[in-house]
């Protein structure tokens, strides 16, 4: 039973019960909850503060989360404008990823779009490494939540999805516009930034491709849902995201230039 002293979070319409009681967070679950339960169950028995930890349910069913406290939403595309703090994204990333390589899921786990454990080369990704995901403290990202789209993938898909929205790989428009720069920002400098920070071995040859790469799997994986009748990912379908993402997608293969350090 929900109170008037709870904080309700719902965006999407009516298909999902957020709302945040106290210090915990309750969400609607879905059919790959129980897969980030015992994910999150495993980083909270590593010590891993950076994620909410899971609680159960409540006596609706839905799932009970931890909030993770600090500042979040629209302040991330403000403070992303400074190097240092889009390098404190790079390393949440990182010790992410460092943390969950000891973690190996039960070949029958259901995630969102896939199943079972990360193959050679490949860790359970958090597949949603947006901005507004993020948690901030001091003006540093501490915290990641919304572990939805958790898939066992190579590394560089969480490094290119994030460098996507924070370098970002976006028109000089959508770079004032909805990223508010002032100017449109040295994308080739921040991509950078931002790998030098995470600690990869070696620059990619086309980090472009990488990213553009890494949208295309994710427009899979928002088609597939659409098709399961998930929401939002069906209504973004029939409002036309698919073609928009593409759209993005190719501007970032023809201008590739701009983000290569």
């Amino acid at each position: 039973m929900t109170t008037d002293a709870d904080e309700w979070w719902s965006d999407d319409g009516e298909a999902r019960d957020i709302f945040r009681r106290g210090d915990f967070v309750h969400r609607t679950p879905q059919p790959w909850t129980p897969a980030v339960a015992q994910l999150l169950l495993y980083l909270e028995s590593v010590g891993y503060d950076a994620a909410p930890r899971h609680c159960g349910y409540d006596d609706e069913g839905r799932e009970i989360l931890t909030f993770l406290p600090g500042e979040d939403g629209p302040v991330s595309w403000g403070y992303l404008h400074s190097d240092d703090v889009l390098a404190s994204v790079a390393r949440l990333v990182r010790s992410y990823h460092d943390t969950v390589r000891g973690y190996r899921p039960s070949p029958d786990t259901k995630w969102a779009d896939s199943f079972g454990a990360p193959g050679d080369g490949e860790v359970l990704c958090h597949g949603d490494f947006a901005p507004w995901k993020l948690v901030w403290q001091d003006q540093r990202a501490v915290g990641i939540f919304d572990w939805d789209f958790v898939r066992p993938a190579e590394p560089m898909f969480d490094v290119y999805y994030a460098m996507d929205w924070t370098v970002p790989f976006r028109d000089d428009e959508t770079c004032r516009d909805f990223h508010h720069f002032e100017f449109a920002p040295d994308r080739a400098h921040r991509v950078g930034v931002f790998l030098d920070a995470y600690g990869v071995e070696a620059i990619p040859a086309n980090v472009a491709a990488g990213v553009a790469g890494v949208r295309r799997r994710v427009k899979a994986t928002t088609a597939s849902l659409a098709e399961r009748g998930i929401e939002p990912q069906a209504q973004w379908v029939a409002e036309g995201l698919l073609d928009k993402s593409e759209s993005t997608s190719r501007w970032i293969e023809g201008n590739s230039v701009l983000f290569q350090p």
